[in-house]
């Protein structure tokens, strides 16, 4: 699912991407963030154009396992004041359907661009269907 959403200086686009291996392991999934400026060129000014948090990892203000939230993080010459996301055990019945979803982003920038946010759920395979 893509969903853009379009202001005069400011294009967010956020996507929710799954991620499939094939690997017959047991069965196990790493919930991500990540958000990206466009174009973003690394300087002092911008130090960071990319952002990329696990489900618990550095930056994830959240400890509820499915759960990530970020606050007050800069991405580029954008300020994520905040964004949550939520994917596998808080959505979703845990065992034949996956699902996630953004649930609140707050976003500005003085000078625009383009940002992409990502959610991706690696699963190395799905359970059984009755």
């Amino acid at each position: 699912m893509v969903r853009r959403l379009q202001s005069s200086t400011i294009a967010f686009c956020c996507v929710a991407v799954f991620g499939l291996s094939t690997l017959a392991q047991e069965a196990h999934a790493q919930f991500r963030m990540r958000i990206e400026q466009q174009g973003c060129v690394v300087s002092q000014q911008t130090p960071i154009c990319v952002l990329e948090v696990p489900d618990n990892g550095a930056g994830d203000t959240d400890a509820t396992v499915g759960s990530i939230v970020l606050i007050n993080q800069n991405v580029g010459t954008f300020n994520i004041a905040s964004a949550a996301g939520l994917s596998k055990p808080m959505l979703g019945n845990g065992t034949t359907r996956a699902e996630m979803g953004l649930t609140s982003l707050v976003v500005s920038s003085l000078s625009g661009g383009t940002l992409m946010i990502l959610l991706r759920i690696q699963i190395s395979r799905f359970p059984t269907v009755p």
